[in-house]
């Protein structure tokens, strides 16, 4: 049986060192919540990304006749608005990150109406708010019942 040497013992010994030393890993880069949907006032999420904390999703419908003008609606009534998504994070670290979000509004039932993708860049130290404004059918809007909400964060 052969014995172990001095110099074949020292790399790992300073490896397990090294390791032992390593901060702890960030905690996850992709997190997913489904909260109910609501408008006009946020909705808690308290997800955990990287560094970025999320805290909220607040959805906002445009009541403004923007596309009035546009497509004259017959009966005077317009078939679409403007709906803006807002999610909110912190960064309490030390380095800027990326915040990736997708949002898949469901149904009852949980058959998807919408999906789509918006990203912000959140500066170290910092909150930012991560937002979206998306023309919609009035008809859709109360078919919504929930929110999958997926956040990631990238360097």
């Amino acid at each position: 049986m052969r014995h172990a040497t001095i110099p074949t013992l020292v790399p790992v010994v300073l490896a397990c060192l090294v390791a032992a030393a390593a901060p702890a890993p960030a905690a996850g880069l992709v997190a997913t919540k489904t909260v109910p949907f609501a408008l006009d006032r946020a909705v808690n999420l308290d997800l955990q990304v990287g560094d970025l904390r999320v805290t909220s999703i607040q959805v906002v419908r445009d009541r403004k006749p923007l596309l009035r003008e546009l497509l004259p609606p017959p009966g005077g009534e317009t078939r679409f608005s403007w709906v803006r998504y807002t999610v909110f994070a912190e960064n309490p670290g030390d380095q800027a990150w990326t915040l990736n979000v997708q949002v898949t509004l469901l149904d009852r039932n949980d058959a998807v109406i919408d999906e789509f993708v918006f990203r912000k860049r959140i500066w170290r130290g910092r909150a930012g708010q991560a937002r979206i404004q998306r023309i919609t059918l009035n008809y859709a809007i109360p078919l919504v019942k929930k929110m999958k909400v997926t956040v990631s964060a990238q360097h």
